[in-house]
């Protein structure tokens, strides 16, 4: 909380020995703050936790109270690095990139890493997670009434689409095909090839 504080002597409180009284003073004023400040890590690419291709990651760090003592060392990284670190009082910018493909990294502010003018240290921030992922999905087209190349005289034909990893979107307008129609097109569950 912060408490505004005031002192001052009124006049005519006290005299001197000559039977003098004082003069107004003028009060001495000080900001009683025992609030902590916060911060918030987001990324212009994305709101964590999320997973993307993006090579680097546009960092903002906000925080409630202004503080100057706010540096690149204060931000615990886990698989990656930082770097364009700058800012002042309330708003900080950096660039995450991240040490290696498919691995979740962390970015985070521990407590007490920086003061507001008061001297009160921050409370720790979000943990900000992203997962680079750069690898291109694949996709099986497998049948239980038989192998590629394989003749039937069914009416219909029952195919399964196996992926490498869940998709964002994979539709029956992905699929061509020749001599037939695609029907009843549906996602049923993700199975790793």
């Amino acid at each position: 909380t912060e408490t505004i504080v005031s002192v001052l002597v009124n006049t005519d409180r006290f005299t001197d020995y000559a039977g003098n009284a004082n003069d107004a003073v003028d009060s001495f004023d000080l900001i009683f703050d025992t609030t902590h400040p916060t911060v918030s890590i987001t990324a212009t690419e994305g709101a964590s936790p999320f997973t993307s291709n993006h090579n680097v990651l546009n960092l903002k760090f906000s925080i409630s109270e202004d503080t100057t003592d706010f540096e690149q060392s204060d931000v615990t990284l886990s698989g990656g690095t930082l770097s364009s670190f700058q800012g002042q009082d309330r708003t900080y910018m950096a660039q995450f990139t991240p040490n290696s493909d498919e691995a979740t990294t962390t970015i985070q502010i521990t407590y007490t890493k920086f003061h507001d003018a008061a001297g009160n240290g921050n409370y720790e921030s979000n943990v900000f997670e992203w997962t680079p992922d750069y690898t291109s999905p694949s996709i099986q087209i497998k049948s239980p009434q038989g192998v590629s190349g394989f003749t039937s005289n069914d009416d219909t034909l029952s195919l399964e689409f196996v992926t490498s990893e869940h998709l964002h979107s994979f539709g029956a307008h992905d699929i061509k095909v020749g001599g037939g129609i695609i029907t009843s097109f549906e996602m049923s569950h993700f199975e790793k090839v």
